[in-house]
């Protein structure tokens, strides 16, 4: 159809200018494409994954689970299993430092729940160290990883950053977060709000190689 089909003859000529002018513009800054002759002198690669089948490297995951089902506990289990280099509940663990943050529970309860891993596990608690990053964020303020300005923009925050230092500062190649309500406070039913907390987490994730899950409770309905 006409670009002028639905547009008087007073704004028309004004569209169009802008129309071409975005056209211009585009064309100054194509979209990068891939290289496909020098793809074809290298071997592809599929894509790596720090637990198998669930959770691949370099990419945000959620994890959901109704309250009381154990989703928190399965979280700090695979990041142990990381730490130490097992595997869990059957599955293939890549071995490698890993982050379990909480903002629900104390670090009474993570040590509580510590002490009974490692003791199922069959290893010492002090062998982790340096490998298993345990942080509790339980009673603190601003835990929230970005805020929106009026237009919608994400603006990400002090917690976000502190985060992203601890994940390239450890090293660490898996990230449990838990809980997202804590560390995402925008509306869950807006695609821009959300689309962009994803992203912006994907690019971290993107950038360090790290699987970043994110452990959430589903919708109540």
């Amino acid at each position: 159809a006409d670009i002028d089909d639905n547009i008087d003859e007073t704004g028309a000529d004004a569209f169009r200018d802008d129309f071409q002018g975005a056209s211009f513009e585009a064309k100054a800054l194509p979209f990068p494409t891939l290289d496909l002759a020098d793809l074809a002198t290298t071997t592809a690669e599929p894509k790596r994954f720090v637990i198998e089948r669930l959770a691949p490297a370099g990419e945000v995951t959620l994890f959901t689970g109704h309250g009381g089902a154990g989703k928190s506990l399965l979280g700090q289990q695979f990041a142990t299993a990381a730490a130490a280099g097992l595997s869990c509940l059957g599955l293939e663990v890549e071995p490698a430092p890993a982050i379990y943050l909480t903002c629900e529970d104390d670090s009474r309860e993570l040590h509580w729940r510590q002490t009974q891993l490692c003791a199922a596990l069959g290893i010492g608690m002090e062998s982790l160290a340096g490998k298993l990053h345990l942080v509790s964020l339980r009673g603190e303020l601003d835990n929230a990883f970005c805020t929106f300005t009026a237009e919608g923009m994400l603006r990400p925050t002090v917690a976000y950053d502190r985060f992203a230092a601890l994940l390239d500062g450890s090293g660490s190649r898996h990230a449990y977060l838990d809980n997202v309500a804590h560390l995402f406070t925008g509306d869950e039913n807006s695609r821009v709000h959300t689309t962009q907390f994803v992203n912006l987490l994907n690019r971290l994730a993107g950038e360090t190689g790290s699987a970043i899950s994110l452990i959430a409770h589903p919708n109540k309905s």
